[in-house]
């Protein structure tokens, strides 16, 4: 528990629950509910389990608001960095492995009404379940007689020493909105003492539970008398992982990928920038390169971001450097003529990594004349490219030039231009 107490168990939700992970997955939802993994735990790779969402397009809690006022410098984005809207939920029950948890789950539900969730608190604490750093945690607290109440009818039908397993919790919740360094303890405290006022006693009515399955997919599950709209089912909730076929990229919930998994690098960035073109699905990336010394987009990522954006007819949002978090919504693939030039040494072949494969499925011919360094360290040098990737994508069909009118290295700093035909 942090130092200020409230019951806040920090970090202690399942395995798989933060549901926003790298990886694209192509599978639609499909017609029957067994095949989206709802008798529990069996298969997959995750633990069920079942949350409120208390940030809704409306953000009438406030919460996405707050989370936008805490500057990108104070936060900690190796220890958890800020969390992002589609994050911001209280746990209902965990470990809903038994056949029976979900269906319980169901039953209940459709006999309790809708529940009101208000703010309690707004806290700034140590987080103490981090040993490695000091590292302090922006929050919210919540207060929920009705969820306590549904909390407390579902373990009514467990063995009481089992209970504890899926509400372990005392308290009805807490949202953990940032995790902050300890060089802006000052600054973060100040912060906080002047949001209260205006944060605690924010209430909203939830009107569904989210299931999430042993594969990270999420589902609504209603309360009874809760309005519905036409359709409304595991399509209207950000599917984690697969892309929902019932509505178009640009009507559904971005995939939300944590650019601060395994190393922390550029190479997240350009791949899922690259996928989410040649699949047409919204992006929002977070913690951008925050494995690196200095975290966020450097020139080369950011030029990268922007080809792909030029390639797909996209937008993107927040792309400059230095930024941390980035939108981006491609729309369809084009062929043409195209170009990047970050300005600096950048590593050419990293460019070419991000744009190579929606350029070969534009529809048609295209160029593309790129401008930095040719020969730069921890990045495949133009010789890789032009002698060993390059005739491996031959092989497989596809049509690709390189040429190099001049090298350029980091230490020079020089730049060249390459330019290749696709």
């Amino acid at each position: 528990m942090g130092k200020g107490g409230h019951g806040r168990s920090w970090g202690s939700y399942p395995a798989g629950s933060r549901g926003d992970r790298v990886g694209y997955q192509e599978s639609g939802p499909s017609k029957s509910e067994n095949s989206w993994g709802r008798s529990g735990g069996k298969k997959g790779g995750r633990v069920p389990w079942s949350f409120l969402h208390v940030c809704d397009a409306h953000d009438t809690l406030g919460l996405l608001a707050l989370s936008e006022q805490i500057l990108e410098k104070w936060v900690d984005w190796h220890h958890g960095g800020k969390r992002s809207p589609e994050r911001m939920h209280s746990t209902v029950i965990l470990k809903m492995m038994d056949s029976d948890h979900l269906p319980r789950l169901e039953r209940l539900a459709s006999g309790t009404s809708p529940v009101k969730v208000s703010i309690r608190e707004i806290f700034f604490e140590r987080v103490d379940r981090i040993t490695d750093a000091e590292v302090y945690c922006i929050g919210v607290g919540l207060a929920s007689p009705g969820l306590r109440q549904f909390k407390d009818a579902w373990t009514a039908e467990e063995q009481p020493d089992q209970r504890k397993i899926h509400v372990p919790y005392d308290s009805e919740g807490h949202i953990s909105l940032a995790y902050i360094l300890p060089d802006y303890y000052e600054q973060a405290r100040r912060f906080v003492e002047e949001q209260k006022q205006s944060v605690v006693g924010r209430a909203m009515t939830v009107h569904s539970i989210t299931y999430q399955d042993a594969y990270g997919r999420d589902s609504s599950i209603n309360f009874a008398g809760a309005p519905r709209t036409a359709d409304s089912s595991l399509c209207e909730r950000a599917v984690k992982g697969a892309r929902c076929a019932a509505s178009s990229p640009s009507e559904s919930q971005p995939f939300e990928i944590d650019g601060s998994m395994l190393e922390g690098g550029g190479q997240i960035l350009r791949m899922s920038s690259a996928y989410a073109a040649l699949l047409g699905v919204p992006l929002r990336i977070t913690k951008i390169r925050a494995g690196r010394p200095k975290p966020g987009l450097a020139a080369q990522h950011l030029e990268s971001l922007r080809l792909v954006r030029d390639v797909s007819s996209g937008t993107l949002v927040n792309d400059k450097v230095g930024s941390c978090e980035v939108s981006f919504v491609p729309s369809s693939l084009k062929p043409g003529s195209f170009s990047a030039d970050p300005g600096t040494a950048g590593a050419i072949t990293l460019m070419v990594q991000a744009s190579l494969f929606p350029l070969l499925f534009a529809g048609g011919d295209c160029s593309c004349t790129l401008r930095g360094g040719t020969d730069v360290s921890f990045s495949p040098p133009l010789g890789f490219l032009s002698r060993v990737l390059v005739p491996i994508i031959r092989r497989m069909g596809a049509k690709v030039d390189v040429s190099c009118r001049k090298r350029g290295f980091f230490s020079s700093r020089r730049r060249a231009s390459a330019a290749a035909g696709v």
